[in-house]
């Protein structure tokens, strides 16, 4: 079952000038164009290219997340809840990353710092145990958070091992499928399968670039802007087109919440 969600009017809400003080300064910022929005047990968190921020459910106060209170940079470019709903990650464009847990804000910096990387841009998270997977656009990540250390990253995985950006990504019992600036891949997590090899990679609907994938308990959703697409008997195929673009893809148990604004 598709749900639409209108994504300003989710988390809008007005402040007054003392709503949120951050070191004796007030700041004044936008609730427009919010590129994500998660919740945690007492928290909705919402981001937009230049703040994150979080609604305190329990005394309905808004708080700010910026260089101001901690975080690490500014743009940015994705947002995940890990689902303990215990971890936030939010990356940047530049590939900075940084992990909030409660109050506590941990940066993570192998990316940003990477030599041999140009366009690092964070584009999606998913959170597998004790690993943060991150989709950028030169690829993939798999960083293993109690060891602190990148420990798989997959690079020119387009056709003919091109770079292609991998805007989001869902992970299954088995398998990684990807939204592409190049279509929608699949590879097996088998350990015999060599992920760095784009020969291993899967691939469908090459020529549109894809921003959102997600997965339900028995079904699977795409979009490449404002257009819909459904997995079906192993084949991608198109489904619907809304009226604006589609800004994030949620499930619970097998809904589908799509956020437009």
């Amino acid at each position: 079952r598709l749900i639409i969600i209108l994504l300003v009017s989710l988390i809008y809400m007005p402040t007054s000038a003392q709503d949120i003080p951050v070191f004796g300064w007030q700041s004044h910022f936008s609730y427009h164009q919010v590129k994500a929005v998660n919740a945690s047990r007492n928290r909705i968190y919402a981001a937009t290219p230049l703040v994150a921020y979080f609604i305190d459910q329990q005394d309905q106060s808004t708080n700010l997340l910026n260089k101001n209170t901690g975080m690490s940079d500014i743009g940015i470019s994705a947002m995940s809840i890990s689902p303990d709903q215990e971890l936030l990650a939010i990356g940047y464009e530049n590939g900075n990353l940084d992990i909030l847990e409660g109050n506590r804000i941990t940066n993570i910096t192998d990316i940003l710092a990477a030599d041999n990387i140009t366009g690092k841009k964070i584009n999606a998270f998913r959170f597998e145990d004790q690993f943060l997977w991150i989709g950028t656009d030169f690829g993939m990540v798999k960083y293993d958070l109690n060891e602190s250390v990148i420990v798989e990253s997959y690079q020119n995985i387009g056709q003919n091992g091109t770079r292609i950006a991998i805007n989001d990504f869902v992970i299954t019992t088995d398998s990684i499928h990807a939204a592409s600036s190049d279509g929608l891949l699949a590879v097996s997590l088998d350990a015999e399968t060599n992920r760095q090899d784009f020969n291993f990679w899967q691939r469908q609907l090459v020529g549109i670039s894809f921003t959102q994938i997600a997965s339900g308990s028995s079904q699977k959703l795409a979009s490449s802007g404002a257009d819909l697409f459904a997995y079906h008997m192993g084949q991608w195929e198109f489904n619907t087109i809304l009226s604006s673009p589609i800004q994030q893809i949620h499930t619970h148990e097998n809904e589908f919440y799509l956020l437009t604004n």
